[in-house]
Order: C-alpha cells, then sequence, then structure tokens
C-alpha cells in the first residue's frame, strides 16, 4: 500500500541507526517490537516510515508499549510526585492557548531534553533535528502558500514564538536546580522544534470512557505515516490500571504482504492542518476544504457573476428581516468566527452557506416556513424550497467558486511546471504543492456543482 502521508526527516542515517536502539529501548522496558518491522528512508518525498520485512495476517500485533512509555504531559493534580522543575514547567504551560496543544507537550519534550539521564533520552536522541513544517519556512515560501487561512496560522504562530521565548527569558533568575531546562536559555528557534516535533508525532488517545486524554508521545508508533485507508490501528488495553501490562499497541487491520508500509489514519485533517502540524499534504484529499467568510456583498458579487438578475428580492448584502432573522438562526448574520464557512470536503457545500443562499434566493418567507433549518442544510428533492430556487442557488455556488479560483495568484498550469522544476527547494516544493490541492479542489467542487445544475435540469424538463 503506498504511504499516503510522510513527514520529512533530516539526518536519514542516523536516523535509520538510532531507531535500532529505539526498538531495543522499547524491548528493554517491556514492550514488544515484531522481528520482521523495520525502519526505512524511502526519500525526500515520503522520509521515515515503518515497513513489513514478511507477509503479516490481520489481526497480528507489530508494536506493544507498557505504560511508562507513552511520554504525556504532567497531571499537574500529581503536583506532591512532581519534581519542582516539573510544577515549573505545569505553571508554564498554562500560559499556552489551548490551540496550540503542541506547545504545551513541547515544553515536557525540553525538559526531558535538558535533563541528564533522562528516561526518555533514547527516544528523544532519535528525533529529527529540523522540520519541514511552515513555521521554518521562508518569509518568500510562506507567501507562496497563496491561501490566507493558513498563512495567517503561520504567522501567528511565529508570533507566538518570539513573545514565548521572552516570556521564558525571565526563568533565568531561578535556580538551577528547580529551573526546568537545567539553566539553559530556550529560543524561539527550540521551542518552534519543540512544537514541531509534538504537533507531527503526538496522538490524542481516547480512553475506556471515550474522553479525549492529553496527548502523547508514543516512541516507535509515531513513526508510522498516514493514511486515510490504514492497514493498522491503535488499540488501548482496557486493563490499563496495572502496572505492568500492554497500554497500547498497533494491530494489522487486513493482511500485511512483505514490503508493505505500515500506515495509521491521523484523523479526518483537511490539509490546513495536515500542513501546518506535519508539513505534507494529499492530493484529492476527501476531507479537504476550502475556508470563506460569509458576507453579503461576496454573495452578492457571486450571483452576479452568475447571470442571476434578482427578481424582486433585495441584495443579498441588505436581505429583508424575515431573511436575516433565518440567517441569524444560521449563525450568520453577525461578523464574528460563527461566519467561518467552507467548500469541499464531503459535503461538497457547507451545510449553512447552501441554507443561506436557498433562504436568500427565496422570494418570500412562505415556502420557508415548511421547511425546518436542519433540512434546508442538506442536499435532496425534500431540502428544495423549489426547482427554481434550486437552480439559482447552485449557479450562485458556482459564481462564489469561480470568485475563490481567480483570487489565486497563479495558474493550475502554472503550478505543475514550477513542481517539474528538479532544482526547487523542499519547502517551496510543499507550498506549491498546497495551492495546487486547493485549485484542483474548487474544480472538483465546481464539476460537482454543475453536475448537480444539469441533473436538476434534466428532471425539470422531464417533467415539462
Amino acid at each position: 500500500m503506498p504511504v499516503h502521508g510522510a513527514r520529512r526527516w533530516s539526518s536519514a542515517a542516523s536516523a535509520v541507526a538510532a531507531s535500532v536502539d529505539l526498538r531495543g529501548w522499547v524491548k528493554n522496558q517491556g514492550g514488544f517490537v515484531w522481528s520482521g518491522l523495520h525502519v526505512v528512508h524511502s526519500g525526500s518525498s515520503h522520509g521515515m516510515g515503518l515497513v513489513a520485512t514478511q507477509d503479516l495476517p490481520q489481526g497480528s500485533t507489530i508494536i506493544t508499549l507498557p505504560r511508562r512509555i507513552p511520554m504525556p504531559m504532567p497531571d499537574p493534580e500529581n503536583a506532591a510526585v512532581l519534581a519542582p522543575s516539573e510544577g515549573v514547567i505545569c505553571e508554564i504551560a498554562n500560559r499556552v492557548p489551548e490551540e496550540l496543544w503542541a506547545m504545551r507537550l513541547g515544553l515536557k519534550l525540553l525538559y526531558e531534553r535538558a535533563q541528564k539521564g533522562s528516561y526518555w533520552w533514547p527516544y528523544i536522541s532519535m528525533l529529527p533535528h529540523s522540520f519541514t513544517l511552515p513555521i521554518f519556512f521562508s518569509g518568500v515560501d510562506i507567501e507562496s502558500i497563496d491561501y490566507a487561512p493558513v498563512t495567517h496560522q503561520v504567522k501567528k504562530r511565529c508570533r507566538f514564538l518570539l513573545q514565548f521565548s521572552s516570556e521564558l527569558a525571565k526563568l533565568e533568575s531561578l535556580p538551577e536546580e528547580i529551573h526546568p531546562f537545567a539553566g539553559q536559555f530556550v529560543d524561539s528557534g527550540a521551542l518552534g522544534w519543540a512544537m514541531a516535533a509534538v504537533s507531527s508525532r503526538a496522538f490524542r488517545i481516547h480512553g475506556v470512557t471515550n474522553k479525549l486524554c492529553s496527548a502523547m508521545m508514543l516512541p516507535l508508533i509515531d513513526m508510522c505515516n498516514h493514511s486515510f485507508q490504514p492497514n493498522a490501528h491503535i488499540e488501548e488495553d482496557l486493563s490499563r490500571d496495572a502496572q505492568d501490562v500492554s497500554f497500547l499497541k498497533v494491530v494489522t487491520k487486513r493482511n500485511l504482504e512483505k514490503g508493505s508500509a505500515i500506515t495509521l489514519n491521523y484523523g479526518p485533517l483537511s490539509n490546513d492542518l495536515l500542513l501546518l502540524d506535519y508539513g505534507f499534504v494529499i492530493p484529492d484529499n476527501p476531507h479537504d476544504r476550502i475556508e470563506l467568510r460569509y458576507d453579503g456583498s461576496l454573495m452578492e458579487n457571486a450571483r452576479m457573476i452568475a447571470g442571476l438578475s434578482r427578481t424582486g428580492s433585495p441584495p443579498f448584502s441588505s436581505p429583508a428581516s424575515w431573511q436575516v432573522d433565518r440567517l441569524k438562526q444560521l449563525g450568520l448574520a453577525d461578523s464574528g468566527e460563527s461566519q467561518k464557512v467552507t467548500l469541499g470536503g464531503p459535503e461538497e457545500v457547507d451545510g449553512r452557506l447552501l441554507a443561506a443562499l436557498r433562504i436568500l434566493h427565496a422570494e418570500s418567507q412562505e415556502p420557508l416556513e415548511r421547511r425546518e433549518l436542519v433540512s434546508l442544510q442538506a442536499w435532496g428533492v425534500e431540502s428544495m424550497v423549489s426547482s427554481d430556487n434550486e437552480e439559482r442557488v447552485l449557479r450562485t455556488l458556482c459564481g462564489l467558486g469561480a470568485i475563490v479560483f481567480n483570487q489565486f495568484k497563479t495558474t493550475i498550469e502554472e503550478d505543475e511546471a514550477k513542481l517539474s522544476d528538479k532544482s526547487l527547494a523542499e519547502t517551496s516544493r510543499i507550498a506549491v504543492q498546497f495551492r495546487l490541492t486547493k485549485k484542483r479542489l474548487v474544480v472538483r467542487v465546481l464539476e460537482s456543482l454543475k453536475k448537480r445544475l444539469m441533473d436538476l435540469r434534466a428532471v425539470r424538463a422531464e417533467f415539462q
């Protein structure tokens, strides 16, 4: 099975050598590593990964980790058993926004890296020295991403790292015995390395109550690359209260043939998150979306591009009061985070955007009174206000897709030509690949909308 998503590594030869010691360490700590499991470096396009060197049947265990091996964030509720320096780590981590959860565990990683004789040193010593995440891109490559939601997040993360490193500089006054980094100065580069190591490798494990636990670093398991059709999955041992039993294990979901890469599903992630946290993108990602901010003027422009007259209804930028009431129920009448809508993903069009356009194209509120708001957010004959309304909605969505597509500074052909240049730097290549996936996503959405429009017209013609 091909590896669909793999993180880039530096120092590949030394990393492979270190991984041999890591496998031995896992075994020495009471874990299990299947003898046919090998670490490989498959080049710059796929990085490091785990491969089966023998056939293996479905349901076989590949890796088992006892509970002492995963590296979690210290629990502040167990302050009585924490070292004073670990208590400082917990206090610092509380200053980090929840959305940057990787930085919280990254502080623990930096803490362990600074400790002499750290239990996790065999694992930490084989981590990559550098990553190709956007926070390490040049300014030119960041702008080359050409997609505002992601460039905004990259710049936001970079600003945080600079500001947070200034805060950590104040720790210099602490005695070395309680300094979380053993008196070492942690700059923005070290913080970025730790955040990248965690975001691209940590897992969030669900307990028996299905409650989300804090993120954990899972040595060796985190070398499995990503696929939306994985051949293995992580199982949690339900008897994990015992200290000496297995905590987590990787088990095959189907028969593996010799040479198969071991893959896990990191989750239904968009290319935005894959790029920001892992440093790669997936062509034709079924979970990818284009993020937009709902705006009446934007919808009005989309209607005009579609060649639609208003037929007596008010401009989308100044909807009637009964339309405003419905938009408020959708959370689209006021400014704020709730106004984010999307194109793409399994549903093709954000349900709230679909409902909003059906409301805006309605000539009166009477037909809407027979429709529940939930129904308006779905595709299907039962959800239509009328066939004429639906045609206008689909044409407006096509106009919106055209606006989005034309906002990119380059064409698909120009991006493809750039990617054919073998001298293109790796970070530049990733940036171009990302924006190309977004353009192709818009094209796929437009093709799907046009098909829906043709099908609708065919049905209408049949009954005329």
